[in-house]
């Protein structure tokens, strides 16, 4: 959101391991506020059986080379044999802009550490990371991530434009080891982002996602 200055809607779908009950689909809208972006969304993952559901209002403002992103969430866990569960959740992130080539960022969700009981809490992750593009083509960028329940989580990932409408990228992660191949086709006011993860165990992973811009800032 904090690199997003027109309105614009978008969404995402997500499948792991080919596994309906495991899929995810989020939605929402970016709009120019304030000299900011505002952004609302909602998220959905699981079935009936378990699934989570998650409602997202979030604002960035750009302060000199920093760029600041609150967003508060609501949040239902639903379980079929243990009922419903409901929290509000803090996220805020950042990214710096060192010079034309190199960009910090930094992320840590749930700040107000929501608990779905007594013995177990929402997930907490930090997450920090750098961008390096060298040119207009290329980008590498490399991130560390780390649950407080968790090991470090390490991700790499590089994208070559290959043509102004389309780019090609490749990365991975640790904790587990997953593999990842994508493509981004931007034809105009419409972008469209596929990617494909390979699990050694559990299988194979699909996302695709898509943004529309709907009006340009003046």
């Amino acid at each position: 959101m904090t690199g997003t200055h027109d309105l614009t809607v978008f969404g995402t779908y997500r499948n792991l391991y080919g596994l309906s009950e495991l899929s995810s689909i989020a939605a929402g809208l970016c709009s120019p506020l304030w000299h900011g972006t505002l952004g609302v969304g909602a998220y959905r993952y699981g079935n009936q059986s378990l699934h989570e559901q998650r409602v997202n209002l979030g604002y960035s403002y750009r302060l000199g080379i920093v760029s600041l992103g609150l967003n508060l969430s609501y949040y239902q866990l639903s379980l079929e044999s243990n009922g419903t569960r409901h929290h509000y959740m803090v996220d805020f992130g950042g990214i710096a802009e060192i010079s034309k080539q190199l960009y910090f960022g930094a992320h840590i969700s749930n700040i107000n550490q929501a608990s779905i009981n007594v013995n177990e809490r929402v997930p907490t992750y930090m997450k920090t990371g750098l961008s390096y593009r060298p040119n207009e083509s290329l980008m590498l960028n490399t991130e560390v991530q780390k649950n407080l329940d968790d090991p470090l989580v390490f991700k790499i990932g590089v994208e070559y434009q290959v043509i102004e409408m389309l780019s090609l990228r490749m990365g991975f992660k640790t904790e587990p080891f997953v593999s990842n191949f994508g493509l981004g086709f931007s034809p105009k006011r419409l972008k469209i982002d596929y990617a494909f993860g390979i699990h050694p165990d559990l299988g194979d992973i699909h996302q695709i996602s898509f943004a529309y811009l709907i009006r340009r800032s003046p």
